[in-house]
């Protein structure tokens, strides 16, 4: 999965150049929107009636189709820079360094994990990624090009990016509990209302493109991100519990993914831009980076503001702990508009 993420981003932007690049990027955001779409419905609907291990067992058939489309439509790269020699101790530090990040957020998520074991998980992930920064920044030819986080739009984009998924995952998480146990609804049902959030993904995304090569990133991505928080504070209110509220909490998943859409393709596009040819691929395994760690991130903070560390919860603590968690995604999509208003343009646009 972060060999296809990660080198999808570079395939496209190399492939359509920059004056494209946001509208390229806006329609790969749509695609995998439509994904995103169609997972909750169909993983809901196998829920219901073949059971779990059939999502497993859809994914086998999918995979091939899309290995076949990749080996006959995927052109092969042409003009890549000179090769250079694999940075060994960087990659020695920096896997196991995230999976032991990955296993502390985890466990920091999960009721019962035991204290040693999650101080252990987070101080060897600590060491090794010190030692990470250390090496890259005295390797000749470094896995990790740091010099591209010193640039403002790059780390501003990355980290706003990297919040941007907190949001939709902690979102992803909290909701089909709410929706299950507050309102009785299905694994079907669930599934096809959280499709409202990359249904106007879908919409919007291509539009985020368009306004990125048109007028830069900054404005799309300032206004996804308040759209975002828009959506969430919508979420606060009319999520109680009552029937009443179901039409307007639908609105602020549309609200959600509108927002979404605007962002993430401009950000992705403002990061890649950063980047030199050469560095094309470092770029795109960044942003598959800090996607993967706000995933890891989102889970583990809605669990935690969901369950407040208890293993049981009645439903009024359930709704209680799914507001908190909406209040504050809210204010974590303010910072992320407040960093997207602090980029630069490389193409001297804002």
């Amino acid at each position: 999965g972060t060999l296809l993420s990660a080198n999808s981003v570079a395939l496209i932007v190399s492939a359509v150049g920059p004056g494209n690049r946001g509208r390229a990027l806006g329609i790969q955001s749509a695609a995998q929107a439509v994904g995103l779409c169609v997972g909750p419905a169909l993983g809901g609907l196998l829920l219901d009636t073949l059971g779990w291990r059939w999502v497993f067992w859809i994914n086998v058939p999918i995979s091939v189709v899309g290995w076949v489309a990749a080996r006959w439509i995927l052109p092969r790269t042409a003009d890549l820079p000179d090769p250079k020699p694999l940075d060994v101790l960087g990659v020695a530090c920096l896997v196991p360094g995230l999976a032991l990040l990955f296993l502390a957020l985890h466990g920091a998520g999960h009721v019962g994990t035991a204290p040693a074991i999650l101080v252990g998980y987070s101080l060897g992930a600590a060491v090794l990624l010190f030692g990470l920064i250390r090496r890259e920044l005295r390797a000749p030819s470094p896995l990790l090009d740091l010099a591209l986080i010193r640039d403002r739009s790059f780390a501003a984009g990355s980290v706003a990016g990297l919040l941007s998924y907190v949001i939709l995952f902690a979102a992803f998480l909290v909701l089909p509990f709410v929706l299950v146990r507050a309102y009785g609804d299905t694994s079907f049902s669930t599934g096809l209302q959280l499709a409202i959030i990359p249904t106007a993904l879908a919409l919007m995304a291509p539009v985020g493109g368009v306004l990125d090569d048109r007028f830069g990133a900054r404005m799309p991505t300032v206004t996804g991100m308040l759209l975002v928080a828009l959506g969430l504070g919508v979420l606060a209110l009319a999520l109680d519990g009552e029937t009443g509220g179901r039409g307007m909490a639908m609105a602020g998943l549309g609200f959600m993914g509108a927002g979404q859409g605007l962002f993430i393709a401009p950000n992705n596009s403002s990061v890649m831009a950063v980047a030199r040819p050469e560095e094309k691929g470092q770029a795109g395994g960044l942003i598959n980076l800090m996607r993967s760690l706000g995933m890891s991130l989102g889970i583990t903070l809605g669990s935690l503001l969901l369950t407040g560390g208890s293993r049981h919860v009645t439903v009024v603590e359930l709704l209680r702990g799914s507001r908190w968690t909406w209040i504050i995604l809210a204010g974590i999509a303010l910072a992320a508009a407040t960093l997207s208003g602090l980029r630069t343009s490389p193409r001297g646009k804002t």
